[in-house]
């Protein structure tokens, strides 16, 4: 039933995530590219952007008007399809390492919550939050994973990992599990 409950939970969030005909046209679009070195090529067109723009980046959210200017016809308001590159593009070299900062403080927040967790195996409390941290942590790597071939850093389920992983410092600090 569990099982069941997920399943359904998961095909609403699906359907409210996606508004409007944006699946549809992403499908479709897979047929009209002609080959997969269009995304290769998008890749190069990203690194030569960070590259000929370091410090400050063309902008945030400005990879598709720009991508023109450094690719052909092709490559015409596209992502990058590599988030990485993409904010390195976007931001330049300070921003991608604020942003890989970002990351970094993120899974160290969930190290340190789930190293606050002593005796786990006592505890059905603490082995319930040790399977939430793991769990936000396996998420998170999995999104991260994703942004090798996807734009992660305008997307909102970032953000919202992001944001959970920060929280779990201050639960570390002020839990009342440890008070008992």
């Amino acid at each position: 039933i569990g099982l069941l409950i997920l399943c359904i939970a998961l095909f609403f969030s699906f359907k409210m995530l996606n508004k409007g005909n944006k699946l549809i046209q992403r499908i479709e679009s897979i047929q009209k590219m002609q080959r997969v070195t269009t995304r290769l090529e998008l890749l190069g067109v990203a690194l030569d952007m960070g590259i000929k723009n370091p410090i400050l980046g063309v902008g945030l959210e400005n990879f598709r008007d720009n991508s023109q200017f450094y690719g052909n016809k092709n490559h015409i308001e596209r992502d990058a399809h590599n988030g990485f590159i993409e904010i390195f593009a976007m931001l330049g070299f300070p921003g991608f390492m604020l942003f890989i900062f970002l990351i970094y403080r993120a899974f160290k927040d969930l190290a340190f919550y789930k190293n606050s967790l002593n005796d786990v195996e006592e505890n059905i409390e603490k082995r319930k939050k040790f399977v939430l941290v793991e769990s936000i942590k396996i998420g998170f790597i999995g999104y991260l994973v994703a942004g090798f071939f996807l734009s992660i850093l305008m997307q909102k389920i970032f953000w919202v990992i992001l944001a959970l992983t920060s929280i779990t410092r201050k639960f570390a600090e002020n839990d009342p599990c440890d008070e008992q």
